[in-house]
C-alpha cells in the first residue's frame, strides 16, 4: 500500500514555480511577438524545415505560423525563384562560421514580393555538435525600395548625361535615336524599344530605329489613332502605359502581342504642337512603370526633340547657306560678264574720243571739243565703275590676288596727285604733301596701292566745300608698318553715318548720293586692298570740318599661304 504524504509548504512552493514559469513564458511569448523582427528555430538537416516561429509572421508576412511549421517546403517554395539559388548556394556557410546572413525576396501571402534580411546563428551541444539552428527576420522593403530608386536616379540621370552628350556631339538623327532606343532599353532593362516618325502628311508614321526586333520593321507603317498604341499616344498628346495587353480597350495591340508584349509606355518626341514620332518602350512580362521611370523617358524625349529641331535647323541653314552660295555664284558671274561686256564698247566709245580730242581727223570747234570732253570725262567715270565693281566682285569671290612690288612711296603718291590735281584745280582745291623722307621703299601692289590712294583723293575732292578746300597727303615710318593720311577741310561727316564707312553699295545718305554721285564701292574696295595687304584703315571726321583718312601698310610684305 503506497503512502500518500501532503506538505502544504512543498505544494505552495510547487504553485509558485509552475505560475513563475507560466507567466515567463508568456512575458517571453509577448516580448517576441512584439518584437519587429520574427523569431524562428530550423532544423539542421534536410529541407532545414522551421521547428518555431514567432506569431508576428502574421503581421510581416500575412502567414499564420501554423503554416510553416506544418508544411516542411513553405518557407523555401516562397523564396523568390531569382533567389533561391544564391540562399541554398550561401547557406553552407553559416555551419563553417556559425553565422550568416542574407537578403533575399519572399512572397507576400497578398502575392507581392518583400525583402527580408535573415540573420542564421547554428547552435552546437557541449561537445560541439549542431544542435539546430536560430535566427530572426526583417522586413527590409523600404530600404531596399529607397536603395533601388537611388540607384534608379543614378541610372537614369547617367543614362540622359550621355543622350545629352551624344545629341551635343553632332551625330546623326539615325545614330541618336538609335542610341536612344539602346538606353531606355537597358535603363528599364526591357525587351523592345522603338521610335516611329510621323510622315509630313501627319497623318501615318513609319520605323525609324529599335532595339530588341528579330525580324525585319523597317517597312512598318502606322496611322495616327486607335490602330496602334504609337497612334493612339498621337490622339491623347501625353505619355501612355500599358499595364496589361489582355485587358487594353483603347487601341488595337496586335503588332505588340506578335512580339509578346505585355507592358510598355509611349510619349511623343518633341512639342506636341510640332511633334518629331513616338518613343515605345515595351516588356514581355507584366510590371508597373514608376514615377521616375515616366520622367525619364519623358526627358529622354525632350532630348531628342531639342537635338533634331538643331539638327534641323542646321540642316535649314546649309540649304539656305548652299542656295544663297548658288545665288551669289549667280550674281558673280552675271556682274563678270556684264561688266566685261560693257567695258568693251566703253574703251572703243573712250578710244575714238581721245582721237578725236588730238583732232586727227581735223579739227573741232568750241562746242564739239567741249562736247567731246564730256563724252571723254563719262567714259573715263563710267570705266572706274566698271573697273570698282570688277574688283568687289574678286574680292568677294576671292580670286582677286595681290603683285607685290617694291614700290618707291615718294614716286606713287606723286603719280596718283598727278591724276586727281586737275579735278581739284576746278574745285578750288590746293593739295598738299608731307611725305616722310625715312619711309622710301614698302612692298605693295603698286596698281592696287594707286587705286586705294586715288579712291581717297576723289571722295576728298568730291565732297569738298563749295568754295573749295585744302587735300593733305602726309606719309609716316611707324616701326613696320608704312602710315598713309589723306586730310580734308570739306564738309565732313556726321558721327551717326561713321558707322556705314567702308560699306558696300552703301552712301552716306540718299541727298548726298544724289548730289555726289557714286556707287558707295570705292571705300569698301579701298577697305579690302589694305586689308589684303595685311593692313588697316580707319577714319575720323567733324562734321563741317572735314575728314581724315588713315590707312597701315606693313613695309614688308607678310606671305600670303
Amino acid at each position: 500500500m503506497e503512502a500518500s504524504i501532503e506538505n502544504p509548504a512543498i505544494e505552495k512552493q510547487v504553485k509558485e514555480l509552475t505560475e513563475g514559469l507560466r507567466k515567463s513564458e508568456i512575458r517571453l511569448k509577448y516580448l517576441v511577438s512584439s518584437n519587429p523582427a520574427v523569431i524562428y528555430t530550423r532544423k539542421k538537416t534536410g529541407e532545414h524545415s522551421i521547428t518555431f516561429i514567432s506569431e508576428n509572421v502574421a503581421v510581416m508576412m500575412g502567414y499564420e505560423p501554423v503554416k510553416f511549421i506544418e508544411d516542411p517546403g513553405f518557407w523555401v517554395n516562397n523564396i523568390h525563384p531569382d533567389d533561391r539559388p544564391r540562399i541554398f548556394r550561401e547557406l553552407p556557410e553559416v555551419f563553417e562560421i556559425g553565422r550568416h546572413s542574407y537578403e533575399y525576396r519572399f512572397k507576400h501571402m497578398d502575392g507581392s514580393y518583400r525583402w527580408i534580411h535573415d540573420e542564421l546563428n547554428l547552435i552546437r551541444d557541449t561537445q560541439g555538435s549542431p544542435i539546430e539552428l536560430i535566427g530572426y527576420l526583417t522586413d527590409i522593403t523600404e530600404r531596399k525600395l529607397a536603395d533601388e530608386k537611388l540607384i534608379s536616379h543614378e541610372r537614369f540621370a547617367v543614362a540622359i548625361a550621355e543622350l545629352e552628350f551624344d545629341a551635343l556631339s553632332g551625330f546623326e538623327v539615325n545614330t541618336l535615336l538609335d542610341a536612344a532606343c539602346s538606353l531606355v532599353a537597358n535603363s528599364f532593362r526591357i525587351e523592345y524599344c522603338k521610335i516611329m516618325e510621323l510622315l509630313p502628311d501627319g497623318k501615318s508614321l513609319i520605323f525609324r530605329a529599335g532595339m530588341g526586333y528579330e525580324s525585319d520593321i523597317s517597312s512598318v507603317k502606322l496611322f495616327v489613332g486607335t490602330d496602334s498604341m504609337a497612334g493612339y499616344t498621337f490622339i491623347s498628346k501625353q505619355l501612355v502605359i500599358l499595364e496589361d495587353i489582355g485587358t487594353e480597350k483603347r487601341f488595337h495591340t496586335q503588332l505588340l502581342e506578335d512580339y509578346g508584349v505585355v507592358s510598355g509606355i509611349s510619349v511623343i518626341i518633341g512639342k506636341p504642337e510640332n511633334p518629331f514620332g513616338v518613343i515605345e518602350a515595351h516588356s514581355v512580362k507584366s510590371r508597373i512603370f514608376t514615377m521616375d521611370e515616366m520622367q525619364f523617358l519623358e526627358t529622354v524625349s525632350n532630348v531628342l526633340g531639342e537635338a533634331i529641331k538643331r539638327r534641323q535647323a542646321e540642316r535649314a541653314h546649309i540649304r539656305a547657306k548652299e542656295e544663297a552660295e548658288r545665288a551669289n555664284s549667280a550674281k558673280t558671274d552675271f556682274l563678270m560678264t556684264m561688266s566685261h561686256e560693257l567695258r568693251t564698247p566703253l574703251n572703243a566709245v573712250i578710244g575714238f574720243s581721245q582721237i578725236l580730242k588730238q583732232k586727227t581727223f581735223g579739227e573741232l570747234n568750241d562746242k564739239q571739243e567741249h562736247y567731246l570732253n564730256n563724252i571723254l570725262n563719262g567714259g573715263n567715270n563710267l570705266l572706274k565703275i566698271i573697273n570698282q565693281i570688277l574688283d568687289a566682285v574678286k574680292l568677294e569671290d576671292g580670286t582677286l590676288k595681290l603683285s607685290m612690288d617694291r614700290m618707291f612711296v615718294h614716286g606713287a603718291v606723286d603719280g596718283v596727285i598727278d591724276i586727281i590735281k586737275e579735278k581739284a584745280a576746278k574745285n578750288n582745291i590746293v593739295i598738299e604733301k608731307e611725305l616722310d623722307t625715312e619711309l622710301e621703299f614698302i612692298e605693295a601692289d603698286m596698281e592696287k596701292f594707286a587705286i586705294l590712294l586715288s579712291n581717297l583723293l576723289e571722295n576728298a575732292v568730291k565732297f569738298s566745300k563749295p568754295e573749295g578746300g585744302t587735300i593733305k597727303i602726309t606719309t609716316k615710318k611707324e616701326g613696320d608698318m608704312a602710315s598713309f593720311s589723306v586730310s580734308d577741310t570739306g564738309i565732313g561727316i556726321k558721327e551717326e553715318d561713321m558707322g556705314k564707312l567702308f560699306k558696300k553699295f552703301v552712301q552716306i545718305d540718299s541727298g548726298s548720293s544724289r548730289k555726289y554721285g557714286g556707287t558707295g564701292i570705292g571705300l569698301a574696295v579701298t577697305k579690302q586692298f589694305v586689308e589684303l595687304h595685311g593692313g588697316t584703315i580707319s577714319a575720323q571726321s567733324k562734321f563741317g570740318d572735314g575728314s581724315t583718312f588713315t590707312f597701315l601698310l606693313p613695309v614688308k610684305a607678310k606671305k600670303h599661304e
